[in-house]
């Protein structure tokens, strides 16, 4: 793989974060682990880690063995780290002008504090005008160009009077011929007392800091200033003057480890990322201008509320928003949240709040807007922007063909069912039956000693419709108990959360026997559809809650967009149910129920779907019944 050292840096990021979310034994073991395969890699030249870190190999990529690093310096601690788990590193020096490399630091013989050693028939020389061992690199050979096009006084700066390229690049050699790179001459800053600040030197140690992700050095009236990007997680817990002043004092702390001479004495805060090229290198002459806009307007004291644009993100994520898929995502997510500071970085549930019953209605305006359908895996692995964009990257699109099609595969469900689905809609047998009712008079019996249920309307006798009750609280089924009788009882399957039903094996057992169907619309939304889709497919009544979780406030919430396509793909009649008091009894978060009067009101069947609607019209007409329901029950 070759890549510049952002993405080899992004990827030991993303990898400490899984590591870290293992727990602490688990992460020890990972650190220590690595430790010993460094230290055998560094001593012995022994590698370990292939073998100690195989399943990660076989996680990541199965067949990578070389990481070359161009573009930039790559940092030679995280380049022990990726030798220490198994693969190979490899890194370079070079220009574009040289085609476009000199030095090369082969796997066998890495020195990662250096850019290697000269090709053949590379000759390299060091400008040492001031003999202090350092200077300007020059370089000859075949693979350095002729010249500037139609510049021939830009060609002639170039080069000296015996023939060397004047690289612009401050470097020194050691005894085995090793070449050690000490930053851009044009970028060195020299103040006027006469001194020379390396700026890349000053941003490292910056970047280094876990409230920093970008840091860029300038000379701003005769003092170094400083422009600095904080981490997104810091972004999340402060802002405005309290931002700015943690940051001032990590500078300030960072700082006590530098020369006095390259301490910045002013700092800056910028929101969105550093003006960079397409392989990720600073444009420095570009800095003052951003320093002079923070200074007059403080982008610190108050984002603005709008998303990114594409021309000011990272050189990588304009490289993202290059495919098709991704953009239309980009797009779309631009739109919905016009009023927030969207970036790549932004949290899909702590900044834009899109929990795991939202992704149902994030996936399905994919569909809709990008022609994407992500499958249920997605789920884990997609936390920010920049991960849903990667992933909406690598999908198939609904266009070329490749991705099953959510509303097809939902209006023919039964040949997607798995074995465990097609076990929880199977005919029950005699034993099954008698525990089933067994059950139900236990539940009834509760029902009536706990609830007092007022009635108004009729339960349904038609099959197969869905049932959709508002849902207030954990009592709301023992509630709906007492408003149909055993027959119809046994008509019926529930629409069941698996994190609070299907959590061990007697509450497995408990809920296949109840004819509770296995509903995760937040890890697995599409196999979930499918089995509700394959239960009205086969002639039944399916209790299904419409706001997806219990009201937090006793009020009625939204409806979930996954009930509209249910009923686009499989069109029965709805019948719609108003509850009331259940929440005062038993809220969320209330571990034991006090008994009370709840009232239970049936509307008429409601036919929501129309060939011309989309999955959002249907649930908005429904919630509109819904509320013209409860304007009724408060009449009553």
């Amino acid at each position: 793989m070759l890549a510049v050292p952002r993405l080899y840096e992004a990827i030991w990021n993303a990898l400490k974060e899984r590591v870290a979310d293992r727990g602490r034994v688990a992460a020890a073991l990972f650190f220590g682990m690595l430790r010993v395969c460094m230290a055998a890699r560094q001593r012995l030249g022994w590698n370990p880690g292939k073998q100690l870190f195989a399943r990660l190999h076989r996680r990541i990529a199965p067949r990578l063995r070389l990481m070359v690093a161009g573009g930039a310096a790559l940092d030679p601690e995280l380049g022990r780290r990726l030798r220490g788990l198994g693969w190979e590193v490899a890194t370079g020096y070079g220009l574009s002008e040289t085609s476009p490399i000199l030095t090369m630091n082969p796997p066998e013989k890495v020195n990662l504090e250096s850019v290697g050693r000269a090709l053949p028939e590379v000759k390299l020389a060091i400008d040492d005008r001031e003999g202090r061992g350092r200077g300007e690199v020059l370089a000859r050979g075949p693979n350095v160009f002729g010249g500037y096009l139609n510049l021939p006084d830009k060609t002639r700066e170039a080069f000296d009077d015996q023939g060397w390229f004047h690289t612009g690049d401050t470097g020194s050699f050691d005894a085995e011929g090793y070449l050690y790179l000490h930053g851009r001459a044009s970028a060195m800053i020299v103040l006027s007392g006469g001194e020379n600040v390396d700026p890349e030197r000053v941003e490292k140690a910056l970047e280094a800091s876990d409230r920093i992700r970008e840091a860029g050095l300038l000379e701003h009236a005769d003092r170094l200033a400083v422009v600095v990007v904080p981490e997104p997680e810091l972004l999340r817990e402060v802002t405005g003057d309290e931002l700015r002043r943690i940051l001032e004092r990590t500078v300030s702390e960072i700082s006590t480890d530098l020369p006095s001479h390259h301490r910045p004495s002013h700092v800056r805060v910028a929101l969105d990322p550093l003006p960079r090229t397409r392989l990720g290198k600073l444009r420095r002459h570009k800095l003052e201008a951003l320093f002079e806009h923070l200074e007059k307007g403080d982008e610190a004291a108050e984002a603005v509320a709008e998303p990114l644009s594409p021309q000011d993100m990272a050189p990588d994520d304009q490289q993202l928003l290059s495919d098709p898929a991704a953009e239309s995502t980009w797009r779309y997510l631009a739109r919905r949240f016009d009023d927030l500071r969207l970036t790549p970085d932004s949290h899909l549930s702590m900044d834009l709040g899109i929990d795991s019953l939202s992704w149902v209605d994030l996936t399905l305006a994919l569909r809709e807007h990008a022609g994407i359908d992500l499958d249920d895996s997605a789920i884990a692995r997609v936390e920010t922007v920049r991960d849903l964009l990667n992933e909406v990257a690598a999908s198939p699109t609904g266009s070329e063909g490749e991705g099953e099609d959510l509303l097809g595969a939902l209006r023919d469900p039964q040949r997607l069912l798995d074995d465990s689905q097609r076990k929880a809609l199977m005919p029950q047998g005699r034993i099954q039956v008698s525990l089933e009712w067994l059950i139900w008079g236990l539940a009834r019996f509760t029902s009536k000693g706990l609830l007092r249920v007022s009635v108004s309307g009729q339960w349904p006798d038609k099959v197969p419709c869905v049932i959709a009750p508002r849902h207030l609280s954990v009592l709301d089924p023992l509630a709906l108990l007492q408003v149909m009788d055993r027959r119809q009882a046994g008509a019926l399957y529930w629409a069941g959360w698996t994190g609070m039903l299907f959590t061990g094996p007697v509450r497995r057992w408990f809920s296949h026997t109840a004819r509770i169907l296995p509903i995760d619309p937040g890890a697995a939304p599409r196999r979930s559809l499918v089995l509700a889709a394959a239960a009205l497919d086969r002639g039944h009544q399916l209790v299904w809650f419409p706001e997806g979780k219990r009201s937090p406030d006793g009020r009625l919430q939204p409806f979930r967009p996954g009930l509209g396509l249910l009923l686009k793909a499989q069109p029965v009649a709805v019948v719609l149910v108003w509850i009331e008091g259940t929440h005062e009894l038993m809220p969320p978060g209330q571990r034991l129920p006090r008994r009370g009067h709840v009232k239970v009101v049936v509307g008429e069947p409601v036919d929501p779907s129309r060939p011309e609607a989309d999955e959002r019209e249907i649930v908005e007409r429904l919630h509109e019944e819904m509320v013209a329901l409860g304007e009724r029950a408060a009449k009553e």
